[in-house]
């Protein structure tokens, strides 16, 4: 006789909050949860205006490494048993010397209950889609259907450069869209998407804004086009996707279909 078995480990929250030896909220600090051992990152989170964080992860070991850190304070590393908890941390103040400054682009910028991911920091040659990019962002799952979780929550909404285009549907963009065309994915957490209600009735859920690159217009309601590989020039409207060729500046009438692979 052969037995099979099958493990499932189930996904595990830590949530707390970031301050400094005054108890003062430390925004835009860094935490990371990581296997013991091993030089890999389960999952990704920056504390939000008031110190505040949360992150998600699933893991088969007993214990994992939580990091925190944060511009001038010192870091710190605690290994904490893998399930569910609140665990808050006071930093303690460590000036940071400055050698020399180089401008470069942010991976992860935080500004209030925005976090930007900068999209090319995450690709590689294999991905095609903007789906495919998103995958690999820490704390974001991307379902087949296209539908995302942040924090292992469905979004609220999806924007195109803060336009919401498919009313609920955005998953033809997500799987569609080529990753050439994003410069960022804004993840918009306790999003209300109420204007009436913004401020008034707060929302635990997020909503996540794709900004397009200045090469990229859009025009009308769901529908986008861009001029990206010249001499291509594709739109995504409701459904389906298709390219149209330009010849000498100029469109072909008849369009050609593009299916994604």
């Amino acid at each position: 006789m052969v037995f099979f078995s099958v493990i499932t480990f189930a996904q595990k929250t830590i949530s707390g909050k970031i301050t400094d030896e005054d108890g003062v909220a430390i925004p835009s600090a860094s935490v990371t949860i990581e296997e013991p051992g091993k030089d890999a990152i389960l999952a990704y989170g920056i504390t939000n205006s008031k110190g505040e964080y949360k992150v998600s992860f699933t893991s088969s070991e007993s214990n994992v490494d939580l990091k925190v850190k944060a511009f001038n304070q010192k870091p710190i590393t605690k290994q904490i048993s893998n399930s569910d908890q609140t665990l808050s941390f006071k930093l303690q103040s460590e000036a940071t010397e400055i050698k020399e400054v180089q401008l470069k682009t942010k991976m992860i910028t935080s500004r209030g209950d925005t976090i930007a991911y900068d999209l090319k920091a995450f690709d590689s040659k294999s991905d095609r889609t903007l789906a495919d990019v998103m995958k690999k962002i820490p704390g974001i799952e991307v379902n087949a259907d296209g539908s995302i979780l942040y924090q292992g929550n469905a979004i609220n909404k999806f924007y195109v450069n803060g336009k919401d285009l498919m009313e609920g549907g955005y998953g033809t963009i997500n799987n569609s869209l080529p990753k050439d065309a994003v410069q960022k994915v804004e993840v918009l957490e306790n999003h209300q998407p109420v204007k009436m209600l913004q401020g008034k009735i707060p929302s635990d859920a997020a909503a996540i804004n794709i900004k397009l690159k200045k090469a990229v217009t859009m025009t009308g309601r769901g529908e986008v086009g861009t001029g990206f590989g010249d001499p291509w020039l594709w739109n995504v409207k409701l459904t389906p996707m298709f390219l149209v060729r330009k010849v000498n500046g100029l469109p072909i009438t008849k369009p050609i279909i593009w299916e994604s692979r």
